[in-house]
């Protein structure tokens, strides 16, 4: 609202879902009738070694039902910091995110937590989850544009 767009903003993500999970629950997420979703998904199911191929289906198939539905699609790639050394990131997921944008005519932010991933001031202990300042780093440097760009198509 501070940036002039009169939104409603409404998180239905659940905290450790796979791609596999959102998809299950997408119909809920539809049936809102949203104008603009933000879709960032994957990094749990790189913790837990699920194939790219998989991650992708799953992923594409999500933007594509929200799609369906009417609504303009933002995809979120989820980028594992250096410290993380997970044996799927060769199994193509860096690619995922920006083939599905192309395949599906999606805005793609290439790296949702650019400038907080990895930071230890800006995430929870866990390293994994971003404090509130690092989501505000993240709204107010990704997230704002990707949606003000969104607006304006």
């Amino acid at each position: 609202r501070a940036a002039g767009i009169p939104a409603w903003v409404k998180n239905v993500g659940v905290s450790g879902d796979t791609t596999q999970n959102a998809l299950g629950r997408i119909d809920a997420a539809v049936a809102e009738k949203p104008d603009i979703v933000l879709v960032v998904l994957g990094a749990n199911d790189q913790f837990r070694a699920v194939p790219g191929g998989t991650v992708e289906s799953n992923l594409r198939a999500a933007v594509q039902r929200f799609q369906a539905s009417g609504a303009r699609v933002i995809i979120g790639a989820v980028k594992f910091p250096l410290f993380y050394k997970i044996e799927t990131k060769s199994d193509g997921y860096d690619d995922i995110y920006a083939r599905i944008a192309q395949a599906t005519n999606s805005a793609l932010m290439p790296d949702f937590l650019a400038g907080v991933a990895g930071s230890a001031a800006l995430n929870l202990p866990d390293r994994i989850h971003p404090t509130a300042e690092g989501y505000r780093i993240i709204v107010e440097t990704s997230v704002l544009p990707a949606i003000q760009d969104a607006v304006g198509r």
